[in-house]
Formats: C-alpha cells, sequence, structure tokens
C-alpha cells in the first residue's frame, strides 16, 4: 500500500528538514493516494505530540542500523501479512519517527540498539551526528544537556557518569551543564580541551578550521589548548568572557559586549559581528545545506554585522546581498548552489 515511498526522504520531510524539491516530492506522493495522505498528516500529528513530552536526541548512527535492520531479510519465521501487515507497519513508522525525533526509547523497544550491559562490555562510545541543516539536542544521564550545531560530531564516553563525564566534539554545540562536584566535565575538541564543574556555554571547533573558540555565559571554564608548545597556557574563564585559539596554538581572552555572536544559535538566531564574508558564507552553508561561493575572493574580506532570527534561507540570502551590494546567482542545475557576485551599477 505504501511501497516506493523514500524512508529517508520521509523522516526528513517531517522534522522540516527537505529541500524545496524534497518537499514537493512528497506532497506529489501524498497526493497521489488518500492513504498516504492520511498516513502524512498522522505523523505529522504524532510528531507534534512527540515533541512536547519527549526531549528530542538525534542519534543518525542508530538510524542507520534500523535501516540496516530493516532491510536486512528476517532470520525469524515469517509472519502471516494478513493477520500482522498493521503491526509491520507499524514499526516502520516508528523506525520514521524515532531518526525524526531521536528517541532512543524506541530503539531499545525494538531490539535495534544495544542495552545498557552491552554497552558496558564493548566500551563503545555513543555517537550523535548532525548533517549540514540539522541541529539536534542531547540529553545525558546526569541531567547535562546539550544542544548540536549543524554538521557536528559528538561521542559521549561508555563509561559517562560512571567513573567520569567526557565527550568529544569535532564541530559547534552548546553546553548546559549539570553541576557535579566529584565528576569535572570534560569535553575534548580539536586543539583544546575544556573542563568543567557545572556550567553554561558554547565550543566551536571544526576539524577543517584552524581557529576556535570558547564562550562561557555562566559558571567558569578552564580552557587548555592541546599544542605542545602551549601546554601551560591554560586559562580559567569567567561568565561573559570569551577564548579564541589563534592559528599559532595560543589563547586569546576577551569580554565582548555580548556572547549572541557565539552561542546566540541555541536560541535560533544567527548573530554577525563584523564577520568577514568567507566566514559568514561558511556558516550559512552549514546552517540551510547550500553551497555558497563568492565569484571574487577578495569580497570574502568584507565584514557583515547583522542578525536573523529563524529567517528562511532566501530571505537571509537577499538581505546579505542588498547590504553588502551583492548579487545572488542560482545555479540552474542545482538550487541549492548559490553564488554571490558584485552587484552590476545601476543603470
Amino acid at each position: 500500500m505504501h511501497e516506493g515511498i523514500d524512508w529517508d526522504l520521509l523522516a526528513k520531510y517531517i522534522a522540516g528538514a527537505c529541500s524545496e524539491a524534497e518537499r514537493a516530492a512528497v506532497e506529489a506522493w501524498a497526493a497521489a493516494d488518500p492513504m498516504h495522505r492520511q498516513l502524512l498528516e498522522e505523523l505529522k500529528l504524532t510528531w507534534q505530540v512527540m515533541e512536547q513530552t519527549l526531549p528530542p536526541v538525534s542519534v543518525e548512527a542508530a538510524w542507520q542500523r534500523v535501516r540496516a535492520q530493516m532491510e536486512r531479510p528476517a532470520d525469524r519465521p515469517a509472519i502471516p501479512a494478513r493477520r500482522h501487515r498493521a503491526r509491520a507497519w507499524g514499526v516502520r513508522v516508528l523506525a520514521v519517527l524515532a531518526v525524526t525525533l531521536g528517541v532512543a526509547l524506541l530503539y531499545h523497544e525494538l531490539g535495534w540498539l544495544p542495552r545498557p550491559e552491552s554497552v558496558h562490555e564493548s566500551e563503545a562510545p555513543r555517537v550523535f551526528v548532525t548533517q549540514r541543516g540539522q541541529r539536534a539536542t542531547v540529553q545525558l544521564v546526569d541531567g547535562t544537556r546539550i544542544l548540536l550545531a549543524p554538521e557536528s560530531r559528538l561521542e559521549v564516553a561508555a563509561d559517562y557518569g560512571r567513573t567520569g563525564r567526557h565527550v568529544r566534539l569535532a564541530g559547534e554545540a552548546y553546553f548546559e551543564v549539570a553541576s557535579d562536584s566529584l565528576h569535572p566535565f570534560v569535553v575534548q575538541v580539536p586543539r583544546l580541551r575544556v573542563q568543567v564543574l557545572g556550567t553554561a556555554f558554547g565550543v566551536r571547533a571544526y576539524t577543517e578550521e584552524t581557529r576556535a573558540y570558547v564562550a562561557v555565559r555562566h559558571g567558569r571554564v578552564q580552557v587548555q589548548p592541546e599544542s605542545a608548545h602551549a601546554r601551560a597556557a591554560a586559562a580559567l574563564l569567567a561568565a561573559g568572557q570569551v577564548a579564541r585559539l589563534k592559528e599559532a596554538g595560543q589563547l586569546e581572552i576577551r569580554r565582548p559586549a555580548s556572547l549572541d555572536a557565539y552561542v546566540g544559535w541555541a536560541e535560533g538566531r544567527l548573530v554577525f559581528e563584523r564577520t568577514p564574508l568567507r566566514e559568514v558564507a561558511r556558516t550559512l552553508a552549514r546552517w540551510y545545506d547550500l553551497e555558497i561561493q563568492l565569484e571574487d575572493p577578495a569580497l570574502g574580506a568584507r565584514q557583515l554585522t547583522a542578525t536573523f532570527e529563524e529567517a528562511p534561507a532566501y530571505q537571509v540570502l537577499q538581505i546579505i546581498a542588498a547590504t553588502m551590494n551583492l548579487e545572488v546567482v542560482r545555479d540552474a542545475e542545482n538550487p541549492r548552489r548559490i553564488r554571490w557576485r558584485e552587484a552590476p551599477p545601476p543603470s
């Protein structure tokens, strides 16, 4: 009855993370059959209910295991199709909702993730991944809450909460750390080590970028560069301070008037303060799942100061273009490929 549907695409549609072309494809599929439309509406309603009652945890690796289980021939006796069709369909719906909402409980109940004891035996870290255009919230067992920015990867130690509290980050995240005086919370990122007892702070350290920062909203944070020649240059940051790691490996400590440019994204705001256009393009590409090119590399040195709050990509691109005297050019074959170029002089 629902054969031919792309489950990855359906999950992205429900989560609001698909492109315009993908959205049109799902809506055309729904319009082709009343049962398809009913299914889509029921999934939307379930999303709304579960979003209000359960903490969202995006587990990309778990979804891949779900798909593998769904696509692998069953090694248990076949179930008569007529008698158990609803149950089989329900499992697929739960799988879609699980990847959309990141509800790890569903995976446990369906037997597609190791139980806590098996994780303890293997000591494999739990991995949470966001792609471009995605954000996620991870709730840890001690009450610590982590917001993952797009294109980020978080590893949580298998023994987290038992012998220590260690996580590893590549990308950007905002941490609200539960207080525990006996177990410091440690974040290992490329070129930096961050340690706290209980606080709220943001970290950005993408693997492909040479600079990184730590911004403290509440409490105190100790930041330690990992480069050998800067090993002794640890710094203790107070609320309102930012530590930026320079390309040479030294820390630069400052207290900006506002932390919005560093952690505003955690509240749905993209804030740029005298940010070079090349960095703006990189951030927007991650945030909206775009490819943004500068026709003239010299444009990358121009600086932008602007704030966008949950604004659609097209609006953001047009506002920036108008502000900086640029023209937005979309690729005819790939509408997600954008080129900024100098606007022609008025005729």
